[in-house]
C-alpha cells in the first residue's frame, strides 16, 4: 500500500483500517514508523476530514494513549 498515493478516509471510522492497513503493509517490508511518523501519518489523515471527524479522531487517539500509559 502506497501511503502517499492512496485515497485518503474522510471518516474516523475509514481511518484506523486504513492507517493499520498501512503500517501492516510497510511492516511486511520491514519497514517500521517512529513515534512522530506514525502522529504525521495520522495528521496528514485527518486533513481529509471534518472537523467533527478530525475531533472524532484526537479524542479515540487521546483515549488510546491513556489506555497504553503514553503522554501525549
Amino acid at each position: 500500500m502506497n501511503f502517499a498515493n492512496s485515497k485518503k478516509p474522510t471518516e474516523m471510522k475509514d481511518m484506523m483500517p486504513f492507517l493499520l492497513g498501512t503500517l501492516s503493509s510497510a511492516k511486511k517490508q520491514n519497514i517500521q514508523f517512529t513515534k512522530p511518523e506514525t502522529e504525521l501519518m495520522i495528521s496528514i489523515l485527518k486533513q481529509s476530514m471534518s472537523p467533527e471527524e478530525a475531533e472524532k479522531a484526537d479524542k479515540i487517539i487521546r483515549l488510546m494513549k491513556e489506555r497504553s500509559g503514553q503522554s501525549q
